[in-house]
């Protein structure tokens, strides 16, 4: 077992930060700049992160050196602010980590880091920049790292090992739908939605609806039938004043049928969502899937022709 028994004692690879060199320097406060909304909208709305520790993370996103705070500073923190996005490179800090004591290693690094997964989807509302999401390229490569990749000592332990097959075993569709609502071109949804939808697809062909969950599956039909553009959608001079008054209608509907899907017009976005409906109109999965598939299918086109029948006169 390890004895170190505080994260900020362990002993990182640090020389993945150029502290010397002035120009990357530059361009890693300028990333700074731009990471630190997103520190806001996750960790200190999300999480109830202290607003004064964000200067602390900052000290480690520019040096390296791992601030001395007991909470917030875990793998997920770690890894987010690395300097490099390469899981790899990410695995030195579990390497590092295999010196904590089982204490300090289950309680404060791997254990909030992996909690704070489920935080990730519903978040997005509050990015800055809502198209990028909070994490924006960093998504799927994070979920990646914290629960597919063994490579630490800790990561075979057997209360972390149940840990992450709690979160292995939350709906994939809650993160599709995440993917479809962030849609910067510059985002390769080939790295980050398709890894998901390929798992997904196994898993609804193998499970039926299982693990994923009848409401999980409804909010990713909706929202892909919204960012597929699957029908001709009425335009509206105050969206906003018209959702007021909507009536019985789930959310994802109503921004259907009252908004554009904001990625429209991104070849990337769009052919995300296209390929999540090719695999959907498949049929490639069990009749429940598909049931439901064509019940949620049948009521968007049905809210979205008869919309003036949900509107408070």
């Amino acid at each position: 077992m390890g004895n170190i028994k505080n994260i900020w004692d362990l002993d990182i690879n640090k020389s993945f930060w150029l502290v010397s060199d002035k120009a990357w320097m530059k361009e890693r406060k300028t990333q700074w700049n731009e990471c630190k909304p997103n520190i806001e909208a996750l960790l200190v709305k999300g999480q109830g992160m202290p607003r004064e520790y964000i200067k602390y993370l900052k000290t480690y996103f520019l040096t390296g050196e791992i601030p001395d705070l007991i909470a917030y500073i875990d793998l997920f923190v770690l890894a987010w602010l690395h300097p490099s996005e390469s899981i790899d490179d990410w695995k030195t800090l579990k390497l590092s980590a295999n010196d904590l004591t089982e204490k300090t290693a289950l309680r404060n690094f791997y254990t909030p880091a992996l909690r704070v997964l489920k935080v990730i989807p519903g978040r997005n509302r509050a990015a800055p920049k809502r198209k990028y999401g909070v994490l924006g390229s960093r998504y799927y490569p994070i979920y990646n790292f914290l629960l597919n990749d063994n490579s630490g000592k800790w990561d075979r332990h057997e209360d972390i090992v149940k840990l992450k097959q709690y979160h292995l075993n939350e709906p994939l569709s809650n993160h599709i739908a995440y993917c479809l609502r962030t849609h910067p071109p510059q985002l390769n949804h080939n790295d980050i939605g398709f890894n998901f939808l390929d798992e997904w697809h196994k898993r609804v062909k193998n499970e039926g609806i299982g693990k994923e969950t009848t409401e999980a599956l409804k909010n990713l039909f909706n929202t892909a039938l919204r960012y597929a553009n699957y029908a001709e959608r009425p335009n509206f001079d105050d969206p906003d004043a018209m959702s007021e008054k909507m009536m019985d209608v789930d959310l994802t509907i109503c921004n259907a049928i009252l908004y554009p899907a904001p990625g429209l017009g991104s070849p990337l976005q769009e052919g995300f969502a296209n390929k999540l409906l090719e695999i959907i109109e498949s049929g490639d999965y069990g009749d429940d899937v598909n049931k439901l598939w064509e019940e949620c299918k049948a009521n968007y086109i049905d809210w979205l022709t008869h919309y003036e029948n949900f509107i408070e006169s």
